[in-house]
């Protein structure tokens, strides 16, 4: 797979996990641009983070279709279900 779209699916997993964080009964709706920059990491960080083998990697949730985390993912990503909640 190519890098370019590791980090899409990426971006899409962590935008996702951020959206359907459990909702405390104050929390309201923050928009994304809200999310510090120390809460964020970069393609470049995260290319240099999956390839140095003597650092411990972050988690990397797949969230979504299974299909999709079937089909291509990053490696060592983890499946973390669907993204909403069953009918």
């Amino acid at each position: 797979m190519k890098p370019h779209a590791q980090f899409r699916i990426l971006l899409a997993a962590v935008a996702l996990s951020i959206l359907l964080q459990p909702a405390t009964a104050s929390a309201e709706h923050k928009p994304a641009a809200s999310i510090s920059e120390s809460s964020l990491i970069q393609p470049a960080e995260l290319a240099a983070l999956l390839q140095n083998k003597s650092l411990t990697l972050p988690l990397i949730l797949q969230v979504g279709s299974r299909v999709l985390f079937d089909e291509a993912h990053i490696a060592g990503a983890e499946y973390a279900g669907p993204g909403g909640q069953a009918d």
